[in-house]
């Protein structure tokens, strides 16, 4: 069984990895997240949640990727290990940096891309789910883009 560990799994684009590698047969999914960080985004239940949608596939674990006693708490892995860098991608982070910025609608971050909308969650997670196929183990180390271009 192949493991993956996903961090800032407890909502958002880190919850939708979460769901779509623990419906693909064959996944063990470590889901990590610092509930009770300085934003109030990811909390314990939302990972507890989590992990009760997917029984014997999902582990919740609290642990912050700053801290390496953490990470070797959270998994013992082997592999690859890469990093996504998403755009503007409709979760409640995004409704956060809107509110920094006073906007009233999220959408409006979108006049900034090369396609004119807002990527959803799911988008990002497929892009994640493509870079643990098996078809993509020579993509290691590396900081992806998954953003419309908008670092183009």
């Amino acid at each position: 069984m192949r493991t993956a560990l996903v961090t800032g799994a407890a909502r958002g684009i880190g919850a939708a990895v979460v769901d779509r590698l623990a419906a693909d047969d064959g996944w063990q999914v470590v889901a990590a997240d610092i509930p009770g960080a300085t934003y109030s985004f990811g909390k314990a239940e939302h990972l507890r949640a989590l992990a009760a949608r997917w029984p014997g596939t999902v582990l919740p674990v609290v642990a912050d990727v700053r801290r390496q006693d953490d990470m070797d708490r959270a998994a013992d892995l082997r592999g690859t290990a890469n990093a996504m860098s998403p755009g503007p991608t409709r979760t409640a982070m995004l409704r956060a940096s809107a509110d920094l910025y006073a906007l009233t609608e999220v959408d409006e971050f979108a006049r900034h891309q090369m396609v004119d909308r807002i990527l959803e969650p799911h988008e990002i997670a497929s892009a994640v789910c493509r870079l643990c196929g098996e078809g993509a183990y020579a993509v290691n180390g590396s900081v992806v883009h998954s953003d419309k271009r908008i670092t183009a």
